[in-house]
């Protein structure tokens, strides 16, 4: 009796932590994409552009590299980062 009450919660926990893995996930796709555009930070912004994370934050300030504020993180959408690299040209 007592296995089988035990066996019953542990499928029970089970259950529950794959419907947690399932939200955790959706909710990682949520934050790495936006319409189906991958969401960059400032840093992978520097990293692909080889410049300065400074450098990033200029080029949203004088408005050549579009960026949004999401919960407070300023995230860049990759079409924008492809854009400004066609349309902007810059050294290093």
């Amino acid at each position: 009796m007592y296995r089988e009450e035990l066996e019953v919660r542990l499928e029970h926990i089970s259950e529950q932590i794959e419907e947690v893995k399932k939200k955790l996930d959706k909710m990682h796709h949520l934050r790495t994409c936006l319409d189906g555009d991958a969401l960059l930070d400032t840093q992978d912004v520097a990293d692909v552009l080889r410049i300065t994370p400074r450098t990033v934050q200029r080029y949203v300030k004088t408005g050549k590299l579009k960026s949004k504020k999401i919960f407070g993180n300023r995230m860049f959408l990759n079409s924008e980062v492809l854009r400004f690299i066609k349309e902007v040209d810059y050294e290093k």
